[in-house]
C-alpha cells in the first residue's frame, strides 16, 4: 500500500469541508471568540476607568512631585512601618512622655533633639531632582552641595514655638512692642502653615463615639485611637544626621549665591 498517495488525499473532500454544516461551526467559533474578546476588551476598559475615577488628583500629584522627586536620594533614609496614634491619659504623663507639659529641662532637650538637624545638604545631583517641584534655586556650600530643609523640621520647629508661645511667660517674658509682635506673627504663621497642610492631606481616619461618666453625670468621650503608616524617625534622624549643616557655626560670606 502506497502510504505518499494516502497522505496527499486531503481527510475530507472539498465538497464535504465545505458543507453548510462546517460553514456554520466555523462561523460560529468565530463570532464566538470575536463576542468573548469584546467582553474582555470592555471589562479591562471598564476596571480601569474605575480605578482612575476613584484615585485622588492629589495621590496623583503627591506621587509624581514630593514623593516621586525625594525617592532619588531617601531610599537609605526612609522606613515606613505601622504604628498606633493614641492619645488617652496615660500618653500625657510626664515621665514617658516628654514633649508635653509644663516648661522643664527635660522638655527643652527633648524638642531640641527633634530640631538638631534642620538643615541638609545635597549634592548638585540630589537637587536636580528637586527642581521640577521646586522650581528654584537655594543657597550652596563652598563645595557645591546645596543646602535645603525637609517639611518636617519646618513643621516641627512651627510646634515648638506654638509651645513656647503657650507658655511664653517663660520662654519669652521680656518681650514686647514689636518684638512681641514680631513673634505673634510667627505664631500665625505657623498656624496658617498647619492649617493649609492640613486640609491638603486630609486625614480620614474615623473617631468612634462612646457614653462615659463623670461625678455622676453622662459624657460624650470620642476615641481617635487609629493606625498610620509611619516613617522610622530613628533612621531618618540617622540619615539626616549624617548631612547636617549648622548654619550658626558657618561663615555665611562662604556660601554661595543661588
Amino acid at each position: 500500500m502506497d502510504t505518499r498517495k494516502d497522505e496527499a488525499v486531503p481527510f475530507l473532500s472539498p465538497e464535504e469541508d465545505t458543507t453548510p454544516s462546517n460553514k456554520s461551526k466555523r462561523t460560529f467559533t468565530t463570532r464566538s471568540c470575536l463576542v468573548h474578546l469584546l467582553v474582555c476588551c470592555t471589562y479591562i476598559a471598564a476596571v480601569t476607568l474605575f480605578a482612575f475615577s476613584r484615585t485622588p488628583y492629589k495621590v496623583c500629584l503627591e506621587k509624581s512631585t514630593e514623593a516621586g522627586n525625594l525617592d532619588l536620594y531617601s531610599r537609605e533614609a526612609i522606613r515606613y512601618h505601622l504604628d498606633i496614634i493614641d492619645l488617652d491619659a496615660g500618653h500625657f504623663e510626664f515621665s514617658p512622655n516628654p514633649f508635653v507639659g509644663d516648661p522643664r529641662p527635660e522638655l527643652d532637650e527633648a524638642w531640641d533633639e527633634l530640631l538638631q538637624n534642620i538643615h541638609i545638604r545635597v549634592t548638585p545631583t540630589e537637587f536636580s531632582a528637586l527642581k521640577p517641584q521646586l522650581n528654584r534655586s537655594s543657597l550652596r556650600l563652598s563645595d557645591g552641595d546645596y543646602i535645603i530643609r525637609l517639611g518636617v523640621y519646618h513643621e516641627l520647629h512651627c510646634l515648638k514655638w506654638i509651645r513656647k508661645w503657650i507658655h511664653r511667660d517663660h520662654y519669652w517674658a521680656d518681650l514686647e512692642g514689636a518684638a512681641l509682635d514680631e513673634r505673634k506673627w510667627h505664631i500665625e504663621h505657623c498656624l496658617e502653615h498647619f492649617r493649609l497642610r492640613t486640609i491638603a492631606t486630609a486625614s480620614l481616619s474615623p473617631a468612634t463615639l462612646h457614653f462615659g461618666s463623670q461625678n455622676g453625670a453622662r459624657t460624650l468621650e470620642v476615641n481617635g485611637r487609629h493606625m498610620v503608616k509611619a516613617v522610622d524617625w530613628d533612621k531618618l534622624q540617622a540619615w539626616t544626621s549624617e548631612r547636617k549643616v549648622d548654619l550658626a557655626a558657618i561663615d555665611w560670606s562662604t556660601l554661595l549665591p543661588e
